[in-house]
C-alpha cells in the first residue's frame, strides 16, 4: 500500500505567467520562489505546500467553478473588501468573472478568474469557528491554517489578507468510491463533507482538496494535478510497479512511465474521474 509522507503540491496551468502571476502575488498573497522556462512556484504565508503554474495552457473562459483553488481570510468582512478591490481592479489585472460573495459547505466566499481564466475562491470561517467545536471536524481544514501569534493585526490598504493557500478543487462522478480510491490507493484521508463532497487530505497538514460530485467531467491537462510525496525515491519506485500490476483493478485510466535520476522518482497517473496525480519523491 502506497503510504504518503505529505501531500506536498499543486499544480495549475495559465495562459501568460507575466500575467498570471502578479495576480496570485499581488492579489491573494504569494510569494514567487522559483522560476524555469514555462514554469513558476510559488509559496503562501503558513502553508506548507506549494503551487506550481504552468505556462501555454489554452483560455477557457466557461470553465465550471467547482475547479478552483483557494486562499483564506479571517473575517467576513474582508470578504466584501475583495470583492470592492478586485472589482477596483480589474482591468489593471485582467481579471474575468468576480462574484459576489456567497455561503456555501459553512463558508463565507467569492470566486473570481485570473487571467488565465482560472477560478479562485476568497473563503473565510468566521461564523462556523464561532463555536469552539467548529475547526475540529473533518481532519481541522475548517480551523485556521495559521498561528495566530504569527499574523500581523493591521491590514493591508486593500482591506483584506489572504493568510493561508488552503484548498484545490476536482471532481468525480462517485463521491463515495472516490472517496474508497484515495484512501486505498493514494493512501491520504477522505473525510465525508457531505453526501456529494470529500474533503482529501494528509494526517498531517490541514490544506485539503475538494473531491466534489459533479453531474458531467471536464477533462485537464497533466498540468492541473497535485503531487502526494512519498518517503524516498524507491518508494516512488515500488508504488509504480505495485500500480502498473493492478492498474485496472486501481481504478487507473493512465499511467505515466517513471521519472527517475537516482536522487528523485516521480511519475503520473490519471484515475477513473480523469483527474491527475503525481507521486515524487
Amino acid at each position: 500500500m502506497i503510504r504518503p509522507v505529505a501531500l506536498s503540491g499543486a499544480h495549475m496551468e495559465c495562459t501568460s505567467l507575466e500575467e498570471t502571476v502578479p495576480a496570485l502575488t499581488d492579489l491573494l498573497g504569494f510569494t514567487e520562489a522559483s522560476r524555469a522556462p514555462g514554469t513558476a512556484t510559488l509559496r503562501h504565508p503558513h502553508s506548507n505546500w506549494t503551487l506550481t503554474v504552468h505556462e501555454g495552457g489554452e483560455p477557457y473562459p466557461d470553465r465550471p467553478r467547482h475547479h478552483h483553488f483557494g486562499v483564506r481570510v479571517e473575517h467576513k468582512t474582508e470578504v466584501d473588501a475583495a470583492r470592492q478591490y478586485l472589482n477596483a481592479h480589474r482591468d489593471e489585472y485582467h481579471l474575468g468573472h468576480v462574484d459576489a460573495p456567497v455561503v456555501g459547505h459553512g463558508s463565507y466566499s467569492l470566486h473570481f478568474q485570473e487571467p488565465g481564466t482560472n477560478y479562485w475562491e476568497i473563503e473565510c470561517y468566521e461564523d462556523v469557528l464561532r463555536k469552539d467545536s467548529g475547526g475540529e471536524r473533518l481532519g481541522g481544514v475548517r480551523s485556521r491554517h495559521w498561528d495566530e501569534a504569527g499574523v500581523e493585526e493591521s491590514l493591508p490598504s486593500r482591506g483584506y489578507l489572504p493568510l493561508a493557500f488552503t484548498h484545490g478543487t476536482l471532481g468525480a462522478t462517485d463521491a463515495d468510491a472516490y472517496g474508497h480510491f484515495i484512501e486505498q490507493v493514494l493512501g491520504l484521508e477522505a473525510h465525508r463533507a457531505y453526501a456529494a463532497v470529500r474533503y482529501i487530505k494528509h494526517p498531517t497538514t490541514k490544506h485539503f482538496v475538494v473531491a466534489l460530485q459533479v453531474p458531467q467531467l471536464h477533462q485537464f491537462s497533466p498540468n492541473f494535478r497535485f503531487t502526494v510525496t512519498l518517503e524516498s525515491p524507491e518508494a516512488v519506485e515500488d508504488a509504480h510497479r505495485e500500480l502498473q500490476a493492478r492498474k485496472s483493478e486501481a481504478g487507473l485510466t493512465e499511467l505515466g512511465s517513471l521519472q527517475t535520476d537516482g536522487a528523485t522518482a516521480s511519475f503520473v497517473l490519471r484515475d477513473m474521474n480523469g483527474n491527475w496525480w503525481e507521486l515524487a519523491a
